[in-house]
């Protein structure tokens, strides 16, 4: 991770990913929420919205170490200099990811279906956000998704 720097007091992102096009009860999706400030959430969905699952929220908090490390790796990205485009084709089926950042008082948005060279810029911004949710807190959300799809495969 890049050295660290002082984040703007008004440093908030929203990671969004989603699950690719698969059967359910194998869909899942989650948002993960930060700031402003070292709080944040992580909201996790175990199915497609249609199917009206259930909505599992887990709040945590980030060091504020962290959170500069964040800053500063959204910085080396370009996540608030770069044009952000979407590749002229789409992939179909596969998992999708975006971010919404605001600091400085500028909010962007790195929308999915990124341009490959543009996928990579943003792959490390993303690990490092999933990486600010303890794992015990991503332990216990699978472990209810595994609880959930057996209860489904057995209502089948």
């Amino acid at each position: 991770m890049p050295a660290a720097s002082t984040p703007p007091a008004d440093l908030a992102l929203r990671y969004e990913w989603r699950e690719g096009s698969v059967p359910p009860p194998y869909h899942y999706e989650y948002t993960v929420r930060l700031g402003p400030g070292g709080q944040g959430e992580v909201v996790f969905r175990p199915d497609y919205a249609q199917h009206d699952p259930p909505v599992w929220t887990e709040a945590f908090s980030v060091p504020g170490e962290a959170l500069a490390g964040l800053y500063a790796l959204l910085a080396e990205a370009g996540v608030f200099t770069r044009r952000w485009r979407r590749s002229p084709r789409l992939p179909i089926g596969g998992s999708t990811a975006w971010l919404e950042a605001t600091a400085g008082g500028r909010t962007v948005t790195v929308p999915a279906g990124l341009a490959q060279s543009q996928a990579a810029a943003i792959g490390a911004v993303y690990e490092a956000i999933r990486g600010l949710v303890p794992g015990a807190i991503w332990a216990k959300l699978l472990a209810r998704r595994d609880d959930y799809r057996r209860a489904h495969a057995e209502r089948t």
